[in-house]
């Protein structure tokens, strides 16, 4: 059973992000996992589908198991 919702403040206890604090912004229960504001960050391509949008390398937040993080 998942304790942790969106919107709640949770510390990384294991991995690289060792240590950090941030707030949750999505959950999958069904994977138990979820995505934290700050933490677990990766390079994300985009290729610009109409004219006017810009494509190129954005910063975006991967998700990270929930026995990975604690509530604060």
């Amino acid at each position: 059973m998942l304790n942790i919702k969106k919107d709640d403040h949770v510390l990384v206890i294991a991995g690289d992000d060792k240590g950090k604090k941030g707030r949750v912004l999505e959950v999958k229960p069904s994977d138990f996992l979820i995505k934290v504001q700050g933490i677990g960050l990766k390079t994300c391509h985009k290729k610009a589908k109409r004219q006017g949008e810009k494509s190129g390398k954005f910063v975006c937040e991967r998700f990270i198991h929930i026995s990975n993080v604690r509530l604060v």
